[in-house]
């Protein structure tokens, strides 16, 4: 592309001398060989590249860092709908209670339900207690959220876990979710849940009329079901 005398080619500037201009996919650029020396703008204009490389690379870096750093969403069976996972872990231990607000028979009943299953699953019973939660705490509450619907529930976790319910029964299958979680491990992922069941009806047919099922039985399938 060097040489005197192509200045043009077919109308369009391509090479004019050593130093001179070239078209490129219709791009008029200047070249020079060999390179001379920067003009001001053209080190203005370079600082001003490599100041946006740079600022895009710590962005970058960022934000893969923020990404990595977030837990990952916790094994539940039916799996969670909604996760936003935080950084760090909160771990239950024998000072964790279980609360539940004043005047909410339905909430106390589901504490003493949670109880009685950490007694069963974990050898331990945990105190419940009315009132406001403190720090290591399982707070129970009633909340209005449209979106969760009838059975629908959000677990925060955090100093404590705050979980919510618009009903009492999403409540209780946030329960559910929770002691899945801590069979696994009582360090719990910090992160944000919202989950809510597809189906109103959710159900398993089995054939009592051809085989004797003792009432004990049906009644621990019944709760393997609503684990």
């Amino acid at each position: 592309l060097f040489g005197e005398g192509n200045e043009k080619n077919n109308g369009s500037p391509l090479v004019k001398g050593v130093r001179g201009m070239f078209r490129l996919h219709g791009i008029t650029c200047s070249m020079e060989h060999p390179p001379g020396p920067l003009r001001k703008g053209e080190i203005t204009y370079t600082i001003s590249i490599m100041k946006k490389i740079y600022i895009l690379t710590i962005l970058m870096t960022c934000f893969l860092t923020s990404i990595i750093a977030q837990n990952a969403k916790p094994f539940v069976i039916p799996e969670l709908k909604e996760w936003k996972g935080g950084t760090g872990e909160l771990t239950l231990n024998e000072q964790t209670r279980i609360v539940y607000p004043k005047n909410q028979p339905e909430l106390q009943r589901i504490a003493q339900m949670v109880a009685d299953d950490c007694k069963e699953m974990f050898n331990y019973t945990p105190t419940i207690a009315e009132g406001k939660g403190q720090k290591g705490d399982i707070v129970l509450s009633l909340k209005k959220d449209k979106k969760l619907g009838k059975e629908g529930y959000a677990i925060n976790i955090t100093d404590r876990i705050s979980l919510s319910a618009p009903e009492a029964v999403g409540v209780y299958w946030g329960t559910r979710t929770l002691l899945q979680m801590a069979e696994q491990g009582f360090a719990l992922p910090k992160g944000e849940i919202r989950d809510f069941p597809d189906y109103g009806i959710r159900g398993f047919m089995i054939d009592c009329g051809r085989k004797f099922i003792p009432m004990h039985y049906l009644r621990d399938y019944v709760k393997i079901m609503s684990y």
